[in-house]
């Protein structure tokens, strides 16, 4: 629980009410029927005669020059999840809705002064409090305010609506409190904090003259369980043994740990890798298209550890080719790279790199690569110290993906207008992920053709040189434990995919079996000469309506049993009635 940062004066009566009922849960609504306004704390300026409710139920608000009329609710509540909505009856020049997770009643403007918090700001585009009015979304970073959005013409009344589900934040407005048109979306971002931290909830006539007037109405709070996650992988990387368990019902998960060497790499701390063929690959069954992973790093300090050129440290891909691999431009991922190239100029020696290219035979879609700030003035955070453990996060959503390291999203190198732009790139094509490689990228595909172990021209040549001399050698750490990667299903898809059109072409030792599903789904198949089903194929993909698999290896002149297993992007599956064929 954090502290409540109020007036001394009044400490004690605060904390003697707030106590019995800081943290709750939504929904929380308030009509303003109650003239008392209950369910909230007045900041500065906020007597009755600035805070008031008038009829007809609507709570009205005004200000000073410089002094705002503000409310702040007197409970906090985890955002994940969850909808605020605020109807605009009358707007004035600056009123806004905002969330905080501090406040000090002693101020004048709200929550202004506080490092870290979303303001979603209404008012006229103009001097004056005349229509029409604009929309305007600020957020206040680490003691950085930005404007983010903003879109204008709207007219008394309408409403604003912040929106969050498992990663992001959402803005959005309507004019008649159904349907909602989206201002502005991003990864959630007050550094220190996620979605599941407890925030409160402001209301403000922010910064406007004596006779400007905010009036407001039905402010609501729910929880939106549109979404939900579902954990997919879970490994503490303390052990050269995994073990599926609960966490895999459907045996589809996949772990290869690759010259790990008598288990000595495995301790209580995690696993190192100590040699250029160490590698953990996970295949996770499926390909997620909304998701995060989570891991620990310890013993990491890139810019004065390594000297090769550049290697991976984690990779993220659509497809099992690997990194560099040939092919590797005709698909998806997105990763971390380390080395002294991405050491110069101050910065971290760390690189977030993601891309997504589709071949179309015409072009490639795109490309995007980052590399993390460091600059002793501004962010001395962003550099890593080997005695830290770390908690290294990547989000993605659809078409978009974030680096976060210990709950803070992670800052680009400053551009020339002097903004340092959050680490999180945007894509025209969905990430799907499957495949998690953790260790030295060089031995992902085999390839001797790129990477420090190969560069070509003539800096090549002194890579490989430093590396056959042990100049350069293995990466001193990191060390990695705790993995976890879970998926953001639909919590309202219940209804499982629908499987048709099962055929088969066979032949003397095989057979191609093909079938169609009624949505996007992975599939795979359970064979054998009973129905016991004794093999099964590697789930397929990605996400398709038309399937068709190839079995290779069967007798000759022998029946076989089959059966199709779907699985949509939600989790449902379903799995075929039992069919033959003969070979």
């Amino acid at each position: 629980m954090k502290k409540l940062n109020v007036p001394v004066a009044i400490t004690i009566l605060v904390f003697g009410l707030a106590n019995l009922s800081l943290a709750q849960n939504h929904p929380f609504t308030d009509t303003f029927n109650d003239t008392s306004l209950a369910q909230w704390w007045r900041g500065a300026n906020s007597t009755s005669a600035y805070v008031k409710v008038v009829s007809p139920n609507v709570l009205e608000l005004q200000s000073q020059p410089n002094q705002s009329g503000w409310l702040i609710s007197k409970n906090n509540y985890v955002l994940r999840n969850s909808t605020v909505t605020l109807k605009i009856v009358t707007a004035n020049k600056d009123g806004d809705l905002g969330i905080c997770p501090t406040y000090n009643l002693a101020d004048q403007r709200g929550i202004d002064a506080q490092p870290n918090w979303y303001r979603f700001y209404v008012g006229p585009n103009s001097s004056n409090q005349a229509p029409p009015y604009w929309l305007y979304v600020y957020k206040k970073n680490d003691g950085t305010k930005a404007s983010l959005d903003s879109v204008g013409n709207l007219s008394n009344p309408f409403h604003i609506r912040m929106r969050f589900d498992d990663y992001k934040i959402y803005f959005e407005y309507s004019t008649n409190g159904s349907n909602w048109i989206l201002l502005h979306d991003e990864f959630f971002d007050l550094p220190g904090y996620t979605l599941d931290d407890r925030f409160y909830y402001e209301i403000a006539a922010t910064n406007t003259a004596a006779n400007g007037k905010l009036q407001v109405d039905d402010f609501a709070t729910a929880k939106d369980i549109s979404t939900t996650e579902k954990e997919i992988l879970i490994d503490s990387l303390k052990s050269s043994t995994f073990v599926n368990g609960a966490n895999d019902p459907n045996q589809s998960l996949r772990v290869d740990r690759f010259n790990v060497g008598l288990n000595s790499n495995f301790s209580t701390s995690g696993w190192k890798p100590t040699a250029d063929s160490n590698l953990v690959r996970y295949d996770l069954g499926r390909y997620l298209e909304k998701g995060s992973l989570e891991i620990n790093v310890t013993q990491f300090e890139p810019k004065n550890q390594n000297k090769m050129k550049r290697h991976h440290v984690l990779a993220m891909f659509r497809m099992p080719w690997g990194s560099h691999h040939v092919v590797e431009d005709l698909e998806t991922d997105w990763d971390l790279h380390t080395g002294y190239q991405y050491s110069q100029n101050g910065h971290s020696g760390v690189k977030l790199y993601s891309v997504t290219h589709f071949y179309d035979q015409t072009h490639f879609d795109e490309k995007q690569s980052v590399t993390p700030l460091y600059d002793e003035v501004y962010a001395p955070q962003h550099d890593w110290n080997r005695s830290t453990q770390y908690t290294i996060k990547m989000v993605w959503s659809d078409k978009s993906v974030a680096y976060y390291r210990n709950k803070v999203l992670q800052k680009a190198e400053e551009t020339s207008s002097g903004i340092f732009p959050d680490i999180a790139h945007s894509h025209t094509k969905d990430f799907e992920l499957r495949y998690v490689y953790v260790g030295r990228d060089r031995t992902v595909s085999g390839d001797t053709i790129t990477n420090y172990n190969g560069e070509y021209g003539t800096n090549g040549a002194q890579y490989r040189a430093m590396w056959s001399n042990g100049q350069s050698g293995s990466p001193i750490g990191p060390i990695y434990s705790n993995i976890k990667v879970k998926q953001i299903v639909s919590a309202t898809d219940l209804t499982s995919p629908t499987i048709s059109a099962l055929s088969h072409i066979t032949f003397a030792n095989g057979g191609r079996l093909s079938w169609t599903t009624n949505e996007l789904a992975t599939c795979y198949v359970n064979y054998g000469t009973t129905t016991n089903y004794t093999s099964k194929t590697i789930v397929l993909g990605p996400l398709a309506k038309n399937h068709s698999t190839a079995l290779a290896g069967l007798a000759s002149n022998q029946t076989y049993h089959y059966q199709i297993v779907a699985v949509d992007s939600a989790g449902n599956k379903t799995v075929s009635a039992n069919q033959t064929f003969k070979t």
